[in-house]
């Protein structure tokens, strides 16, 4: 009789204990860091494990929920369409950002898509705002959710990833400046924080080093070829980058570094460890191809490059506030761009040249509807007419774009050609077009849309050098590790880049962005 209150006592305590446990395993993540990687490949990823370290990429890999293909059912996307398709949970029809620059009629040139001349620039003379992003982002949410008591940053080497992986309501975003390559920002977000102003103005900061030094991007060491591959992984090179040599930087793997950087110092300064609310850290990382062969020496050493520095990320965090009180994601963009430097790639392709297509469109519609200036621009898949000259002449836009479409299609090298018209109607639409459809939004939509054949490219880029509008739809990963989510158990269905701030949402237990349906 002596033995039933005890086996009670013992009984309770296993009960206590295992509420306990699933109290902790239930606590919400301290930080949640949202690793973006523009045009990450998981094949590249399982090709390469073996030669990465324990604690990097490998360890994202092993601990955490992988989902190796998530689609991007977009066309053309970049990195600041994908980059706001992951975080707010809606594709650019319905979030706005189209693509990192847009053309803009009443200036008649092209321009980042963010630009907002009601804000000044911090260390920057270009002028941002997040004003385009129509709908919220998962920081947004998170700050309601908190009443304004979370932290949200972004860092990336471009403004338009870092804007589009914060939002309205984020703290700030900081991107490398086009000019000098000194961190840089906007007045939308306040004054920029004066931990970030030091390092700027420091031996250390990137314009200094730029402008003192020349950074070299050498192999990290010597890579073994398999004994089957399409290039030597041994091979040597050198890349040197100097003074404004901005831009060619950007698509290095030393970029990465400079985020990796400034995020440890945000992470320490920011002020992430002082909040009870969970704070967020996105960072957008480039895993850009740099040379025509498929897995070259460069994209080995570009890999273990990214691999070293969410080492080193992951480790801060792990010592800050432990692993398993973070909420780690990693996302690629879902599509890659070509570099064409082999004579014998080039051989395969033909020149479709944008100035002789846009007189020849201009030659027939003059001839159809008497002579005027009726191109405004002809960009890389994309169209756009004078609009006033047809009010003036009494031309209905849909017939105007129908017959530009028209003799677009009897071009060689077209493969397609889609007016804004049918688009608008979305009623019917499917594959190309669909994709086409959820890729552009109303308020920036040209009056046509066209696409060459895979064995063409486009000369005369004048326009924006920066625009990939023909890219390849890759296999894209997602990762997501931490805060009790177990690979083994953690279900959450991610077929495509939209399910992405759901899953997120779902481990937060917060709602997700307003248009993530």
């Amino acid at each position: 009789m002596e033995q039933k209150p005890l086996r009670y006592l013992l009984t309770s305590l296993v009960v206590l204990a295992a509420i306990q446990m699933q109290a902790q395993a239930q606590q919400l993540p301290r930080l949640v860091v949202c690793i973006t990687v523009d045009q990450l490949r998981s094949d590249y990823l399982q090709e390469l494990e073996p030669l990465m370290e324990q604690e990097g990429l490998r360890r994202l890999l092993s601990q955490g929920r992988v989902y190796p293909e998530v689609k991007f059912p977009l066309t053309a996307p970049d990195a600041a369409s994908a980059t706001a398709t992951i975080f707010t949970g809606t594709y650019p029809e319905t979030h706005g950002i189209e693509r990192s620059s847009i053309f803009v009629r009443k200036i008649g040139r092209s321009q980042s898509i963010f630009w907002d001349e009601a804000y000044l620039g911090n260390y920057t003379r270009e002028t941002y705002s997040p004003r385009a992003l129509l709908v919220n982002t998962l920081g947004d949410r998170l700050k309601e959710a908190s009443d304004g008591e979370t932290l949200v940053y972004g860092i990336a080497p471009e403004a338009e990833q870092a804007i589009s992986s914060t939002g309205i309501l984020a703290d700030g975003a900081f991107w490398i400046e086009n000019k000098v390559g000194a961190w840089a920002s906007s007045s939308f977000y306040g004054l920029m924080p004066k931990y970030i102003e030091r390092y700027n103005r420091s031996e250390e900061g990137l314009n200094k080093r730029l402008t003192s030094n020349k950074l070299s991007w050498t192999p990290l060491r010597h890579y073994i070829t398999p004994s089957i591959a399409y290039s030597d992984w041994g091979r040597r090179f050198s890349y040197t980058y100097q003074g404004s040599d901005i831009y060619p930087l950007k698509q290095s793997p030393l970029i990465n570094e400079e985020v990796t950087t400034l995020a440890l110092k945000l992470i320490e300064e920011g002020g992430y460890e002082r909040r009870k609310s969970p704070g967020l850290l996105s960072l957008s990382y480039t895993a850009s191809p740099t040379n025509g062969s498929e897995l070259g020496a460069e994209e080995v050493d570009s890999y273990l490059r990214l691999d070293r520095e969410i080492a080193r990320l992951l480790r801060d965090l792990d010592r800050r506030f432990g692993l398993d009180n973070c909420l780690i994601t990693l996302s690629g963009t879902g599509y890659t761009t070509s570099v064409q430097k082999s004579p014998r790639a080039s051989k395969l392709r033909r020149a479709f040249g944008l100035g002789r297509a846009s007189a020849l469109v201009n030659m027939y519609l003059s001839a159809l509807y008497g002579q005027g200036a009726w191109v405004e621009t002809l960009l890389e898949g994309r169209i756009y007419l004078n609009h006033k000259l047809a009010e003036q002449r009494g031309i209905a836009l849909a017939d105007l774009q129908r017959e530009t479409a028209s003799v677009l299609r009897q071009m060689e090298g077209v493969a397609s050609a889609t007016t804004a018209d049918r688009l608008r109607q979305a009623d019917g639409l499917s594959g190309e077009k669909l994709r086409l459809r959820r890729s552009v939004h109303n308020r920036q939509m040209a009056d046509v849309y066209w696409r060459i054949l895979p064995a063409w490219q486009i000369e005369e880029l004048q326009h924006s050098p920066r625009l990939n509008t023909y890219s390849t739809a890759i296999s894209s990963p997602f990762i997501i590790m931490g805060a009790g989510v177990h690979p083994k158990t953690f279900d959450y269905p991610v077929v495509e880049a939209r399910d992405i701030v759901r899953a997120i949402c779902s481990v937060l237990r917060i709602r997700p962005p307003n248009e993530a349906y």
